[in-house]
C-alpha cells in the first residue's frame, strides 16, 4: 500500500522545499550538498516503510539508512518520521554530504536488498520539509 502522508502539510510555515542534483553536480551545487530551492508544487517525498509490532510503529526510509522514527500511531509515526527525515538531511548538509535523490515506489519495490526489509510494511511517501528558522517576537524598550 502507498500513501501520501496528509499528516505532514505542505504549506508548514519556514519549510523549504528542495531538489536533489547528481551526485557529480554535488559539489558544484555550493553548501547546501547538492540541494536547490524549488517551487511549492515540487516538494521532494521520501518512500518510508511502516512497520508495527507491540510497541507502536516504526518508521524508516530505504533512501536514507540509519535514519528511523516510532510512533503510538500511524499519524504519530509518520509526523515523526517527517521530523526524524528534515533532522537527518540536515546533519548531511553540515557535514557537506550530498543528498541521495528520492527513488520512485517502483524502484524501491524492485531492489531485491530491500525485500526483506519492506515485507509487511506499509510505503508511505514523506515529504522533505527543512525548517529554516521561524519568526519570533521581541519586546524591544
Amino acid at each position: 500500500m502507498a500513501v501520501e502522508s496528509p499528516q505532514v502539510g505542505l504549506g508548514r510555515a519556514g519549510g523549504v522545499r528542495l531538489r536533489c542534483v547528481d551526485s557529480a553536480d554535488a559539489t558544484a551545487a555550493g553548501p547546501a550538498g547538492g540541494m536547490e530551492r524549488l517551487e511549492e508544487d515540487k516538494t521532494m517525498r521520501y518512500v518510508s516503510f511502516i512497520h508495527r509490532d507491540e510497541a507502536g510503529f516504526g518508521v524508516s526510509f530505504p533512501d536514507f539508512p540509519g535514519c528511523v522514527s516510532v510512533g503510538d500511531t500511524v499519524d504519530d509515526a509518520v509526523r515523526h518520521g517527517s521530523e526524524a527525515l528534515a533532522f537527518h538531511v540536515e546533519g548531511l548538509m553540515v557535514d557537506g554530504e550530498a543528498i541521495p535523490s528520492p527513488r520512485s515506489i517502483d524502484a524501491i519495490k524492485a531492489d531485491p536488498e530491500l525485500a526483506e526489509w519492506r515485507r509487511e510494511a506499509d510505503l508511505v511517501l514523506i515529504p522533505l520539509l527543512l525548517d529554516r528558522g521561524s519568526s519570533r517576537r521581541v519586546n524591544i524598550s
